[in-house]
């Protein structure tokens, strides 16, 4: 279990650090200037694949708490589970929309 979990875990890495990694020049060293608009770029590709996975997220859990609503059959836990579930998965949504544009607000201070 442990290492499927840290399998994960770099997997989740690599993917989040592949567009700067690809982005970066072959020649680039710490030593020299990085050009600001490569790196944007390639953070505006990161950032459009981890908010899509987030909307996957957002979207699987507004399905489940709406199926865990339906099928509550009249139990009050179930249905205040259910209700509880889209409520905190409609302000996860807000939380992912607020985090672009934050991102936006700040991509307008080095583009």
């Amino acid at each position: 279990m442990r290492q499927a979990i840290k399998l994960l875990l770099a997997i989740v890495i690599v993917i989040a650090t592949w567009p700067v990694i690809m982005g970066a020049p072959a020649s680039a060293s710490l030593s020299k200037a990085v050009d600001s608009s490569n790196f944007f770029n390639s953070m505006n590709f990161g950032l459009g694949i981890i908010l899509g996975l987030a909307g996957f997220v957002v979207v699987g859990s507004i399905i489940f708490a709406g199926v865990k609503l339906a099928s509550a059959q009249g139990n009050p836990q179930a249905r205040t589970q259910g209700f509880i579930g889209l409520a905190v998965a409609f302000i996860g949504g807000w939380i992912v929309y607020r985090c672009l544009y934050m991102a936006g607000w700040i991509a307008g201070f080095g583009g």
